[in-house]
């Protein structure tokens, strides 16, 4: 039994049907006693003694041990059997007041709906004509909160009142009570959209202030598209002062001279003192107009594109209307795309017309720092609109101005050699003087040349290691690098002035 209960299967250890195994079920004592006899000596069997005897306590401790641990189990479980009783016993008798308690709820509650039922319906009427008439005075009292909200500049609270009376006032506007209230609100609301606007149009509101009005503009029904093209005209004017300022230093740098008769009525008129306008009036380097450029233009249509997106593309309010919200924000990419592609053509130009300037300077070190600086700030602006592919058109510039240094070094190059032609023929034509020796080797010239030809070409190699510097951005740019070492630099400048000094050579001696 103890086997089956244990799950212990009873052919274990007894399939080879040993009798001298002790565990196993076909164990005979007289077999196993014979055996142990005749092979252990007497030492072994008085140690063999010991050990079952040992085992034989450590049983009988674990079997009392598990006799008392049943018991005790079968006891609590006997008490546990009778506690289960008599709490059954009484949750049967709580059930059962329950049921009659909901049978006598459920009867009252039938006799209140018997007594109440003609009454329901009067409370109902009502309660809907109490609701009714709250109604009707809020659109009573409409024209005055959105006159006290409008004095209390309390902009957001008006749109609310109207936006939720617009619709029952547009359908019963035939009526002549709510026609007058109509009208009076449509005033007032029109009144409202031109403060709006004002603070929308006004260049000292934040950020959040413009996000407001925008937002309750278009709760109003303004058409999204035509705040999109007043946001941006009004970007433009600021935009348009940092260009004339970019295009007023370019004049200033071509022609110093202009700008010196200023008069005091022009200082007094432009409200600014003469120490400032001498010094807004000096000219200013190539790496000061960059950096003037990127922190006015850049920065301001950078700012321009960041808050146009908060306003107008990354906004759910555009889902009201008659677009859904994807051809809005498409009609707000495109604008935004157009407004910028033009401001930024306007930028490259006048950088362009500056970098030019620069083409004929001694320095290349100034001019790879501004463009470096101008690349970097330009990247700003490629990563608000990347599609535009602006940092591209950056690019050009840069490669523009690289080639322009290689070919102004490339004319002083040929320049020099001509220089260097000019001295020898000088050296060879000049009259001997009599009584003096005068070295006229013309491989000692021809050495002299080189040495000084390969001194020019170096020096204009050092120079121009300035653009492909490892903290310059752009020389680490795929278009750059490659295009200006081999095509600009060695065949252009390198292989061009050898052709160019072979093409001489030649000449030189079909005319000899």
């Amino acid at each position: 039994m103890l086997k089956m209960y244990y799950g212990i299967d009873q052919t274990e250890g007894g399939n080879d049907g040993d009798p001298t195994d002790i565990n196993g079920a076909n164990f005979n004592p007289q077999i196993y006693l014979s055996k142990v006899m005749k092979e252990k000596r007497l030492n072994e069997l008085i140690d063999k003694e010991a050990e079952m005897v040992k085992q034989i306590r450590s049983l009988d401790s674990d079997m009392q041990t598990l006799v008392y641990e049943n018991y005790n189990k079968f006891i609590s479980a006997t008490d546990t059997i009778r506690k289960m009783k008599t709490d059954f016993r009484r949750m049967e008798e709580e059930m059962d007041r329950l049921a009659t308690n909901m049978d006598s709820i459920a009867d009252f509650s039938a006799k209140i709906s018997c007594t109440l039922q003609e009454r329901r319906e009067q409370i109902s009427k009502l309660s809907g004509t109490h609701s009714l008439l709250k109604k009707l005075q809020f659109l009573f009292e409409l024209p005055a909160r959105l006159k006290k909200c409008i004095e209390m500049k309390a902009y957001g609270q008006a749109v609310r009142y109207y936006t939720k009376t617009r619709g029952v006032l547009e359908q019963y506007q035939h009526m002549p009570s709510f026609s007058s209230i109509h009208q009076d609100c449509q005033g007032i609301v029109q009144e409202l959209r031109t403060k709006l606007r004002e603070k929308f149009s006004d260049r000292e509101s934040t950020a959040r202030e413009l996000a407001e009005c925008v937002d309750l503009l278009l709760q109003l029904k303004e058409p999204p598209d035509q705040l999109c093209d007043e946001f941006l005209s009004h970007a433009s004017k600021k935009l348009d002062e940092d260009l004339e300022v970019m295009q007023a230093q370019i004049r200033l740098h071509e022609s110093p001279e202009s700008f010196d008769d200023v008069t005091e009525s022009d200082e007094v008129e432009a409200d600014i003192s003469p120490a400032d306008r001498i010094l807004k009036n000096l000219p200013v380097d190539i790496l000061e107009y960059v950096d003037s450029s990127c922190n006015g233009f850049l920065s301001n249509i950078c700012l321009v594109i960041s808050s146009y997106k908060d306003l107008f593309v990354h906004r759910q309010s555009f889902q009201t209307g008659e677009h859904d919200q994807d051809t809005l924000e498409e009609i707000a990419n495109s604008k935004l795309g157009e407004f910028v592609l033009v401001r930024m053509a306007q930028y490259f130009q006048c950088l362009e017309q500056r970098v030019q300037a620069e083409k004929n300077t001694v320095d290349n070190s100034m001019l790879v720092r501004a463009l470096d600086r101008f690349y970097r700030r330009l990247e700003m602006v490629h990563n608000l609109l990347r599609h535009l592919n602006i940092l591209e058109r950056g690019g050009e510039i840069v490669n523009k101005c690289a080639k322009d240094r290689v070919d102004h070094y490339n004319d002083g190059l040929k320049k020099h050699f001509a220089e260097c032609l000019t001295d020898i023929r000088q050296i060879l034509c000049a009259p001997k003087v009599a009584g003096k020796q005068e070295a006229t080797d013309l491989s000692d010239l021809l050495s002299t040349m080189q040495s000084s030809l390969n001194e020019q070409v170096r020096t204009v190699l050092s120079n121009l290691k300035a653009f492909i510097s490892k903290d310059v951005t752009f020389s680490h740019t795929p278009f750059f690098p490659g295009s200006f070492c081999y095509d600009i630099v060695r065949e252009e400048l390198v292989v061009g002035f050898f052709k160019h000094t072979f093409q001489v050579a030649t000449v030189s001696t079909v005319c000899s």
